[in-house]
């Protein structure tokens, strides 16, 4: 699978923290940085093309409404 950059370092965060729920605003700060101008509609893109990629119906990273995200190892 080819990721670009972002990809692989929003995959890299879900894979070091494997069923955790990992707030937008933490994604934010470890993808993006600090002062980044990224809003929730672009981490939602990003988890979209993700998701793609993987051939994932949702299931292995799941949407937390209102929170974040979080890898599964459940299907």
């Amino acid at each position: 699978i080819q990721l670009t950059n972002r990809e692989f370092q929003l995959m890299e965060l879900f894979m070091r923290h494997p069923n955790q729920i990992l707030p937008r605003e933490l994604i934010i700060e470890r993808v993006w940085g600090l002062n980044s101008d990224i809003s929730n509609n672009n981490i939602d893109s990003f988890i979209r093309l993700l998701r793609k990629k993987l051939e994932d119906d949702g299931t292995l990273i799941q949407n937390i409404r209102g929170v974040g995200y979080k890898l599964s190892d459940e299907r």
